[in-house]
């Protein structure tokens, strides 16, 4: 793939090609084989863009079909459960694999909604995120992420319990706390309505007042994606 000969590109593009023949027309995928797909997908874009258009790489359309498709059918675990994530979490011990699974799909939508910044894509379209928000819920700290197995997990859970709260990138660039009963457990949006004991000057001068510590509280355990979200926030 790296070496650059026309050859391997040609190869390369025509394998592309037919896994997002193949990924199209598979109904069968399990929750992890969808997410594999769009983990595959997201690496397909991202070289299609590093290489710009070329003889062999003419599959923009099918690209865009196959992320469509595959993302449509992940989403139905999203309605799963309509329990808000605080209820679950309360009710039920959360398993490590779970965990990983939904922090992958977290990961997964921050390089698609990237890339939706800095180039029109169009399944961008299919998000329903809240407008005001430019990218949510962010990743989440590195240990949890990085636990080898479910004893470091729980391990790193209970030593700081800070780590399972979500951020999001709020539209004008800031770093804000997620209040957790507008995701369901499966990430999907709930309802909601701000709440009238606070006027909304209230909540926004309440905001700005907190929103440098909670760029200090989100950065001090990113890893390496904590770049993308501030190559977003740099763009507003």
């Amino acid at each position: 793939m790296a070496n650059g000969i026309q050859g391997s590109r040609r190869l390369f593009w025509r394998n592309v090609k037919q896994e997002c023949e193949r990924m199209c027309q598979n109904q069968t995928f399990g929750k992890w084989e969808l997410l594999g797909a769009m983990q595959a997908l997201s690496v397909y874009v991202l070289i299609r863009l590093d290489e710009g258009e070329t003889e062999h790489n003419n599959v923009d359309h099918l690209l865009e079909k196959a992320v469509i498709l595959i993302a449509i059918q992940l989403s139905h675990d999203d309605f799963d459960c309509h329990a808000n994530y605080v209820s679950c979490r309360n009710t039920s011990e959360s398993s490590w694999q779970d965990w990983v699974y939904k922090e992958s799909r977290r990961r997964l939508a921050v390089i698609y909604r990237v890339l939706n910044k800095l180039i029109f894509f169009e399944p961008a379209a299919m998000c329903n995120m809240p407008a005001e928000f430019m990218i949510a819920p962010l990743p989440a700290k590195r240990q949890l992420w990085e636990a080898k197995n479910a004893q470091d997990w729980n391990t790193q859970s209970q030593t700081e319990p800070q780590g399972q709260i979500s951020y999001a990138l709020a539209v004008d660039g800031e770093i804000i706390k997620l209040d957790q009963g507008r995701l369901s457990c499966r990430d999907a949006w709930l309802p909601y309505a701000p709440s009238d004991k606070e006027p909304a000057s209230q909540i926004h001068n309440n905001r700005s007042r907190h929103c440098s510590n909670w760029w200090a509280e989100w950065c001090s355990g990113m890893d390496g994606m904590g770049g993308l979200i501030m190559l977003v926030a740099s763009l507003t």
